[in-house]
């Protein structure tokens, strides 16, 4: 588990803050002070935000394997093996985001920077299948 979540400090950085996320959970030693701006570049993250063709670019600069889905059931094995997701979705003031998704237990999902509004920890299954439907 990620032992401190940074969440993005503007409204168009939800995906370095992804990245750095999943760095950090994977057990590299980074920090937002330290490192944000670094993947602000690897991700070709403008005011305008971070574009899927580079993000995906970023996640296999970062020697990330991944693969896209938006089948429920996958992500929640995923979790349930101890694996992480990135997922792409429309926040709360209707806005692509990129948020990073790291457990799910007792019908729960857990996550860092959920919504660029929001600072919440977790989303009930409803809530998840919601994301998945945007």
């Amino acid at each position: 588990m990620i032992q401190y979540i940074d969440k993005q400090k503007n409204d168009f950085s939800c995906g370095p803050i992804a990245l750095l996320n999943a760095l950090k959970w994977r057990g590299e030693k980074l920090t937002y002070r330290k490192d944000y701006q670094r993947l602000v570049r690897l991700c070709n993250t403008d005011k305008f935000g971070t574009y899927d063709k580079d993000f995906f670019k970023a996640l296999n600069t970062s020697g990330f394997k991944f693969k896209t889905t938006q089948l429920y059931s996958e992500i929640v094995d995923h979790l349930k093996k101890g694996g992480s997701v990135i997922l792409a979705h429309l926040d709360c003031s209707n806005d692509w985001h990129y948020s990073f998704w790291y457990e799910y237990r007792f019908n729960k999902f857990y996550g860092a920077n959920i919504d660029t509004r929001k600072s919440i920890k977790f989303v009930r299954e409803k809530t998840m299948r919601k994301y998945l439907l945007s």
